[in-house]
């Protein structure tokens, strides 16, 4: 039925046309301007390293397999490479991708914790503040069994090379309720060890952001693409954390996200640069030397070289399955 998709697109070909002419008319764009500085960035050497994971998996009728990994980019006078990767089944069968999303945070950050001594800055792809917040509303449990999860806490916290939640939740034959618990609480407290020692290193850095401030019909990200192709960067907006969290929740609401936009290289694409700290500009512009000094067409080409590393495929997850002689059907044969 792909045919009508095409004949509703004709129908509302011009309207959409129309749209995309009205959008940058009915936009303001001074207030870009004015908080843009063209600037040319000057390249310094520097340890720096560059994180970045990633999973998949098959969802069969009874289980589901995943794979995933995360993977250091390190450069302290030459390059060279660490991570740590993961493969099993999940268990249980519930809340599959977000539950692996947990995982596959807990591992980058575990692998960077690895190498945050001994790099002067820590590149992440995307947005701590936005991660945290994200919904994570996985877990229903009484007191009782949350004070019981809890006890587990010490453990996590010693735990540094694997998920260590998964292996407490079979050998200690968890609930349902109380795994997810206890994931994310080793995934809380991953992040709040990340944000501790890294404080002063770690930076993230995204290629697209759908902040917008009031009032405006684009994100903040195109307004600054729109009014210069030049090199330079933004004002600093500052971010707090309001929410409460199960664990560490005072630590996570005394921390101050700053953030600001910048294009590394004239007609290049601008990137969003998130850090957990308060910053002036000068301190903005000590991170962008840094980063500029790894860059390549504008985008550092560690963050580049640790995404190409670990991608998992969904042909490596069939590899995978076909060798440990997996043959039952995912339910999806039948539309084929």
């Amino acid at each position: 039925m792909l045919q009508i998709t095409y004949e509703a697109f004709a129908r509302k070909r011009k309207e959409l046309q129309d749209y995309v002419g009205n959008l940058k008319s009915r936009t303001d764009f001074t207030v870009f301007r004015d908080e843009w500085r063209g600037v040319e960035i000057e390249a310094k050497e520097s340890r720096a390293g560059a994180e970045d994971g990633s999973v998949n998996h098959r969802e069969y009728k009874s289980l589901v397999l995943y794979a995933l990994n995360a993977t250091s980019v390190i450069y302290d006078g030459k390059l060279r490479m660490d991570g740590i990767a993961d493969i099993d089944f999940l268990y249980p069968y519930r809340y599959v991708r977000d539950r692996l999303s947990l995982y596959m945070t807990i591992l980058e950050i575990k692998t960077a914790l690895k190498h945050i001594e001994n790099i002067d800055i820590l590149m992440l792809d995307g947005s701590i503040y936005a991660d945290l917040l994200a919904p994570r509303e996985l877990y229903s449990l009484n007191m009782e069994s949350r004070n019981k999860i809890l006890s587990y806490l010490p453990d996590i916290e010693r735990s540094s090379n694997e998920i260590i939640s998964k292996k407490i939740a079979r050998e200690d034959r968890l609930g349902n309720e109380e795994i997810f618990f206890l994931e994310y609480l080793e995934y809380l407290y991953s992040i709040s060890a990340l944000l501790e020692k890294g404080i002063k290193k770690v930076v993230g850095i995204s290629k697209t952001s759908t902040d917008a401030r009031v009032g405006y019909e684009i994100p903040d990200m195109a307004g600054f693409e729109e009014i210069s192709s030049k090199e330079g960067f933004s004002k600093i907006y500052e971010k707090t954390v309001t929410r409460n969290f199960p664990v560490y929740s005072n630590f996570f609401k005394s921390m101050v996200f700053s953030r600001f936009y910048s294009r590394l290289e004239d007609k290049k694409q601008v990137l969003m640069f998130e850090v957990p700290r308060e910053i002036t500009e000068k301190d903005a512009e000590h991170i962008l030397e840094r980063v500029k000094y790894f860059s390549i067409d504008g985008y550092p080409y560690l963050l580049r070289k640790a995404h190409r590393e670990v991608v998992i495929g969904a042909k490596n997850i069939d590899s995978f399955a076909s060798m440990i002689g997996i043959t039952e059907k995912t339910g999806r044969e039948a539309l084929k």
